[in-house]
C-alpha cells in the first residue's frame, strides 16, 4: 500500500507498507510531518520487535510504535 501527500493537520503524509514475510511488515514514512507519529500497523499478532532506521526501537507496545521523527524506515516483527 502507498499513500502520497495525504493532507493532515501536521503536514502532508506519505508512507508505504509492505509485507516482507508472515511475521514482518516494512513501513517507510516520508518527511513533511511535524511532531511524533504513532504507527498502528495492521497486524494479526502483537508486536514483538521494532527497528527504526536499522536500529532497535524500545518505544513500542503490543499494538503500536511511537516515532519521534520522519522520515523513517520502520520494520515491525510479530
Amino acid at each position: 500500500m502507498r499513500v502520497n501527500g495525504m493532507p493532515t493537520l501536521r503536514g502532508p503524509l506519505s508512507y508505504s507498507l509492505r509485507r516482507m514475510d508472515a511475521h514482518t511488515l516494512r513501513c517507510e514514512i516520508g518527511g513533511g510531518i511535524t511532531g511524533k507519529i504513532v504507527l498502528r500497523p495492521p497486524l494479526a499478532a502483537p508486536l514483538r520487535g521494532v527497528t527504526v532506521d536499522g536500529a532497535a526501537c524500545t518505544s513500542f507496545d503490543v499494538d503500536s510504535v511511537t516515532l519521534p521523527h520522519a522520515p523513517a524506515q520502520v520494520t515491525c516483527i510479530t
